[in-house]
């Protein structure tokens, strides 16, 4: 037991064990917690204004008696395990997390309410989408609980959003039951992504796609930034998330706010290997050889300044235009090494 209050911080540095916790939020470390600390905060949360921490801690010693499956070996001052709200972080998320159902049915008895949100503005339900969990715990909270799933985040993220950033590959059964529930597979987010978007831009799950444009989900609707999924995969994906896309219908032409296309994306210096090397898979699909962006640059000034000398006969033979100039009046030739 500890004798002492302690920093909250360093206690829960020692005490978590099993849940990598999010880095979004204000720890400095990645720390795991287990049950304990839930049925801890459970009875905290219950009794925190009748007892004292001599009271409390006799409370927990019971406590541990009745947990067979769960020991509760340690106390913290009442004032520290307060200020664990202070990181927006309940009993009900960590039990959620930790997908113990017998916790969350118990915090629920206790009165948990399910739609309170943390400083980003998520609630449990938008919290455990975008976590590799159990179906088990989210239809729990959704059909029994009566968790609201049309929220959105204070980013307008919807259920779909967080689940389209899961990096988990064993989800088609929750995207159905997502669906099912009627939630829209179009809307935007405050940046303009819809799911799709998401998707492109923080996982490599290529597979995805027709599952979601079978249910609806437009493959070129542009974000703010003009950019549609294949923009964002051709700038933060991979080349099985472009060649989806490309296969199922996304235009290889349309360029975001600066006028750039996926071509004169892949004709970049610092761009991913894999991208780079769809250059001619994007001209055989159509992709307009000599569009250029608003300064005035095509694919051919990338491709003539960091290119090889294959890839420049490539591009020669298919219709690159060598006296293009840009803004500055650089034509590819001018500015081949």
């Amino acid at each position: 037991m500890y004798g002492e209050a302690r920093n909250l911080k360093n206690v829960l540095s020692e005490l978590f064990e099993n849940y990598r916790y999010d880095r979004d939020y204000e720890f400095d470390k990645q720390f795991r917690f287990d049950n304990d600390f839930i049925i801890t905060l459970l009875i905290y949360y219950k009794n925190k204004t009748q007892f004292s921490n001599k009271e409390l801690k006799l409370l927990l010693i019971k406590e541990k008696e009745k947990k067979s499956n769960s020991i509760v070996n340690f106390y913290i001052a009442d004032r520290y395990i307060f200020n664990f709200d202070y990181y927006f972080v309940t009993p009900l998320y960590i039990a959620c997390v930790s997908n113990n159902e017998e916790i969350v049915k118990m915090l629920f008895d206790y009165g948990a309410n399910v739609n309170f949100r943390n400083n980003v503005g998520e609630t449990a339900l938008l919290y455990l989408c975008k976590c590799n969990l159990s179906l088990d715990i989210i239809k729990l909270l959704i059909d029994k609980y009566k968790a609201k799933i049309y929220d959105v985040d204070n980013y307008g993220n919807t259920l779909l959003h967080k689940f389209c950033k899961r990096r988990s590959d064993n989800d088609v059964k929750l995207f159905n039951f997502l669906i099912e529930k009627g939630l829209d597979i179009n809307k935007v987010n405050n940046e303009g992504n819809t799911p799709l978007i998401e998707l492109c831009r923080y996982t490599t799950k290529y597979f995805y796609i027709p599952l979601l444009l079978e249910n609806g989900a437009e493959i070129n609707i542009r974000n703010n930034k003009g950019e549609t999924a294949l923009l964002v995969a051709c700038k933060y994906g991979d080349d099985r998330l472009v060649k989806k896309l490309v296969e199922c219908g996304a235009d290889v032409n349309i360029a975001d706010n600066d006028g750039n296309t996926p071509l004169l994306i892949s004709c970049h210096k610092d761009i991913k290997l894999s991208i780079s090397r769809l250059k001619p898979y994007f001209i055989e699909n159509g992709a307009d050889i000599n569009k250029a962006n608003k300064n005035g640059r095509v694919p051919f000034h990338e491709i003539c300044y960091y290119g090889s000398k294959l890839i420049i006969d490539y591009f020669f033979e298919h219709g690159a235009d060598i006296n293009k100039m840009d803004n500055d009046g650089n034509t590819p030739l001018s500015i081949a090494r």
